[in-house]
């Protein structure tokens, strides 16, 4: 379910489960499973977090996923891009 690798996620993100290593890796894994199923939201936060991340594979995956949220209606991906 898209929805609960997205709070998952977002656990990991607010640092309220695992340690240092595996909440950053577990952080991306969740994100990218739901983005991966369309979650609009958890797109343009991977896109953020492949921003914060620097080198030309990330700004790759950076442009990728925040096109991807804002072409399924993200509103901070349409305003971030118009």
């Amino acid at each position: 379910c898209a929805e609960a690798h997205f709070k998952l996620g977002s656990y990991y993100y607010e640092k309220k489960i695992g340690n240092l290593f595996n909440r950053k890796r577990n952080m991306f894994k969740h994100f990218l499973a739901a983005a991966e199923q369309g979650y609009p939201r958890a797109q343009y936060i991977l896109a953020l977090l492949y921003g914060d991340k620097g080198g030309a594979e990330s700004v790759h995956k950076y442009t990728f996923w925040l096109r991807c949220a804002q072409l399924n209606g993200e509103p901070a991906a349409i305003s971030f891009l118009n």
